[in-house]
């Protein structure tokens, strides 16, 4: 439930209208799309935290679970670098009009 809750949630970020075409619709679907992106990524992350501390060899539990939370930071930073490449890529001036929506559609997926 909780991949089909992020992709669905991830793919229709990248195809909401503008402001300039919607309205205050626009900004209003993508504070929802980010909650339900959020509330995906919090299931997710609990039942992966219960999985592997059941899996993990008894003196080894903090060492593996340590790597949920570190495999969220380096995501976090492969995502700045994604944003970074767009916006060198693209220019400023297309990044603000419809470039944001190529790293916004990739973010946690």
């Amino acid at each position: 439930m909780t991949l089909i809750l992020m992709g669905i949630a991830t793919t229709l970020v990248g195809v909401l209208p503008t402001f300039e075409t919607a309205g205050y619709f626009a900004p209003i679907a993508l504070v929802v799309l980010r909650l339900i992106q959020g509330l995906a990524i919090g299931g997710e992350y609990g039942g992966a935290a219960v999985y592997v501390v059941e899996h993990a060899p008894a003196n080894r539990r903090g060492f593996f679970t340590s790597f949920i939370q570190t495999t969220a930071t380096v995501g976090f930073f492969l995502a700045i670098v994604v944003v970074l490449a767009c916006r060198l890529s693209l220019g400023e001036v297309l990044f603000k009009q419809w470039g944001w929506r190529i790293p916004s559609s990739c973010h946690r997926f």
